[in-house]
């Protein structure tokens, strides 16, 4: 027989030390207390039944329930993107077809951690370039790169005719200066 404060039940299922003390108010916990202690697994069963009961009284009452615990859990990295009603409908989806409280807990927690690994993997995917759109823009500049260089060793070798190597090194730092600047021009045209 395992006891524990409403903190500890709080966190073993999942949920606010908030949520613990409506339901004690409630009544729910009254034949689970040992002093001020609760034993777990009645204070367990007890919130079981309390859902079940309430299933079976009014199942608007209870959506509206799962609703407000469901927005209540939102991660505040997923509060403001625009897929966070379908992933609520999603949620809503997988919990009612479990009834024990602490698998919905366990269940909340893990779909949210997922959908937070999803939402950080999908901005981390928009800072990268696929592989197609690297191998178009390296195919792109190497074509620019052989129109704009194959031609220099004519041009430069004709401008180099009887030159000093002072002038034929500043030939050459122009040619491909100017060769440079092309395929920039080209690239930020496209």
């Amino acid at each position: 027989m395992e006891l524990v404060s409403q903190a500890q039940l709080a966190k073993k299922i999942g949920k606010s030390r908030q949520y613990i003390s409506e339901l004690k108010q409630k009544g729910i916990f009254d034949k689970c207390f040992q002093g001020k202690k609760l034993v777990l697994d009645c204070a367990l069963k007890a919130i079981e039944s309390n859902i079940r009961d309430f299933k079976k009284t009014d199942p608007r009452q209870f959506k509206k329930l799962l609703n407000n615990e469901i927005t209540q859990t939102i991660p505040k990295e997923i509060k403001n993107i625009p897929l966070k009603g379908k992933y609520i409908e999603e949620l809503e989806k997988l919990l009612l077809e479990i009834d024990n409280p602490v698998q919905k807990a366990q269940l909340i927690k893990d779909f949210w951690q997922g959908k937070l690994l999803q939402v950080k993997y999908e901005k981390e995917r928009e800072k990268y370039f696929t592989k197609e759109e690297v191998i178009e823009q390296f195919n792109l500049i190497s074509k620019m790169v052989k129109k704009h260089f194959n031609p220099l060793p004519g041009q430069i070798a004709k401008k180099c005719y009887n030159k000093n190597i002072s002038e034929i090194q500043d030939i050459i730092f122009y040619s491909l200066n100017n060769a440079f600047i092309k395929i920039q021009k080209e690239n930020y045209e496209k």
